[in-house]
C-alpha cells in the first residue's frame, strides 16, 4: 500500500487550494491537524481557504494560532489584514497591514492597501509609505548594523512593551550580533508570551546546545517539533 508523506499531502493541499477546491482543502487541512496539531503550513492553508470562503471569524483564529508560534509571519498579517478590512474594522487592518510591511515592503498589492486605508482613516496625503521603526530596524539587521536596529527596537519597545514581533526581533538581533546572553533572555521574555515561538525556542537549544548541555535543549527542541 502507498504511503503519502506529509511533505507530498502539503503540495496537495497548496495544488487544491490553487484550483479553488476550497472545501476539500478545510477538509484536509482539519484532518491533518488532529495528527500534527502545531502545524503552521497546515494553518496557513487553512486559513487561506477560510478567508476564501469568507467565513472571516474562523481565519482570524486559525491565523491567531499561526502567529504565537511565527510572531512576524507575513502571510498571516496580510490575511488578517483582508479580514478586518472585510469586517469594516479598519484600525485592525492597518495594524495588520503595518506588520505585514515591516516583514516584506515589496508588495505593490499591500503597499496600495495600506496606502489606501491611510489615507481615509488618518487623512494622509503622501503617495509612500512612511518607514515604521519595526522596517527600519529590520533593515539595520540585514545591513549588520546591529546597535542601530537593538536602539531602534528598545526605543520602541518603551512605548509598546507588548510587541512581541519586536521583542523577537530584538533576541534575534542580539544572537547574529554574537551577543548569545543578552539573545537568551529576550528569548526568555518572549516565551512568557508565546511558549511555542518557534524562533525563540530555536536560540534557546541553539545556546543550549552550543555549550553542551542538550538535556537543557531539549524542551526548546520538543517546543519546535511541527
Amino acid at each position: 500500500m502507498a504511503t503519502t508523506t506529509l511533505r507530498d499531502y502539503q503540495e496537495k493541499i497548496a495544488e487544491l487550494l490553487i484550483n479553488g477546491n476550497t472545501e476539500e482543502v478545510i477538509r484536509h487541512c482539519t484532518h491533518i491537524l488532529t495528527i500534527f496539531p502545531k502545524n503552521a503550513i497546515i494553518y496557513r492553508y487553512l486559513g487561506d481557504a477560510l478567508v476564501n470562503s469568507r467565513r472571516w471569524e474562523e481565519a482570524i483564529q486559525v491565523f491567531r494560532r499561526v502567529l504565537t508560534a511565527y510572531p512576524d509571519d507575513y502571510a498571516s498579517h496580510r490575511n488578517l489584514a483582508v479580514v478586518y478590512t472585510n469586517l469594516n474594522q479598519t484600525d485592525s487592518a492597518i495594524w495588520h497591514y503595518e506588520r505585514a510591511y515591516e516583514s516584506n515592503n515589496n508588495d505593490p498589492t499591500l503597499v496600495r492597501n495600506l496606502l489606501g486605508l491611510y489615507q481615509s482613516r488618518k487623512k494622509f496625503e503622501g503617495s509612500r509609505l512612511p518607514i515604521t521603526a519595526g522596517t527600519a530596524a529590520r533593515q539595520f539587521k540585514r545591513n549588520g548594523l546591529y546597535n542601530q536596529a537593538i536602539d531602534t527596537i528598545l526605543k520602541v519597545l518603551k512605548r509598546s512593551p507588548r510587541r512581541v514581533d519586536l521583542l523577537l526581533l530584538l533576541s534575534q538581533t542580539y544572537w547574529e550580533a554574537n551577543r548569545p546572553v543578552d539573545a537568551a533572555r529576550t528569548a526568555i521574555e518572549v516565551l512568557k508570551a508565546l511558549p511555542f515561538c518557534y524562533e525563540a525556542n530555536k536560540i534557546l537549544a541553539q545556546l543550549w546546545l552550543s555549550q553542551g548541555r542538550p538535556s537543557d535543549a531539549s524542551r526548546y527542541l520538543s517546543n519546535m517539533e511541527q
